[in-house]
């Protein structure tokens, strides 16, 4: 059995599907995974050191504006070729987490009825998300923010899937000794998503 993972333009979608897919993994060993990825440099590094094989679509910007989406359009009806067709119907579903680099593989399972299984880590969700919601057979959220915006018909809030690395709890002071910070500094952590 295969899952298409597909995602990219930034950490924040590719990251928690990582982290799925590990999961998957640790679960059932036997399941093929595989990612669809964009052209963009972020998607490439991270991807660069996955257990998983990578089909990486010619796209490297997202949609900003009727101009940036039609471009995107015509650039996805271009890249929609037989080989990521072909993926998408040996897969048993397509797991994503929004991003312009899904649309050909949502619009594949789409035309052959493949399930989708979305993601959404944001507590307000994105365009893709929120179109597309509608149509995947599950939509994991990590907020309950989502349920202003999204049909809670499909809609499962599970929190933000974290890689195993990241989920584990240490104390102030092992964190300062793993990351090589001294005790007299101050430490000052920002976090900011893709749109701030």
């Amino acid at each position: 059995m295969r899952l298409l993972f597909s995602a990219g333009g930034t950490g924040g979608h590719i990251m928690p599907l990582l982290a799925v897919a590990d999961k998957v993994k640790s679960f059932q060993p036997e399941v093929e995974v595989l990612f669809i990825v964009g052209g963009r440099s972020i998607d490439k590094t991270i991807v660069s050191s996955i257990p998983y094989p990578v089909v990486h679509l010619p796209l490297k910007k997202g949609v900003e504006g009727v101009y940036s989406g039609l471009k995107l359009a015509f650039k996805t009806l271009f890249a929609f070729n037989l080989p990521i067709l072909r993926l998408v119907t040996s897969s048993r579903g397509v797991v994503t987490s929004g991003s312009y680099v899904s649309l050909l593989p949502i619009l594949c399972a789409l035309a052959t009825t493949r399930p989708i299984y979305l993601i959404e880590p944001n507590a307000y969700p994105g365009k893709f998300t929120r179109f597309f919601g509608r149509f995947c057979r599950k939509v994991f959220g990590g907020w309950h923010t989502l349920r202003r915006n999204l049909s809670e018909t499909n809609l499962s809030i599970t929190g933000v899937p974290l890689r195993s690395g990241f989920s584990k709890n240490l104390t102030a002071r092992e964190a300062r000794t793993v990351l090589g910070i001294s005790e007299k500094k101050v430490v000052l952590l920002v976090l900011g998503g893709s749109q701030g």
